[in-house]
């Protein structure tokens, strides 16, 4: 086989996983059986290396005391939302979930402020 005719055979095929090649995508870039492997490796790449005691990001340093995260990921998982919940608010929608537009004079959606005024009110009565 060529060399050009190799490359070709293994460019994606449109509709086709790009992991497995098998199965037919419904949207993305995956097929469901291939997100839900890589959803279940994640999960128990980040149990094993929270049973370590290591960072569950990165894996390469030690976490925090009564946190999952080292301080160089912790720093940057706090900067991104930080970041994100600033777009939302300047694009008008909830910071919290980025589905609704924002309600009264929160920042939040009708749905997600009563959540928290929930979430608020049952720790008050505690």
């Amino acid at each position: 086989m060529s060399l050009i005719v190799k490359w070709v055979s293994s460019m994606p095929v449109k509709d086709l996983c790009h992991k497995c090649r098998k199965n037919v995508v419904v949207s993305g870039k995956y097929c469901d059986l291939c997100k839900e492997r890589g959803r279940e490796y994640t999960a128990r790449m980040r149990q094993l290396r929270k049973d370590r005691g290591l960072c569950i990001v990165c894996g390469s340093r030690s976490a925090m005391d009564g946190v999952s995260y080292c301080s160089d990921c912790a720093s940057k998982c706090v900067e991104s939302v930080t970041n994100l919940r600033l777009e939302r608010d300047m694009a008008g929608i909830c910071i919290i979930c980025g589905k609704r537009p924002q309600f009264g004079g929160n920042k939040s959606c009708k749905k997600c402020t009563k959540i928290i005024n929930s979430r608020y009110h049952s720790k008050k009565d505690i």
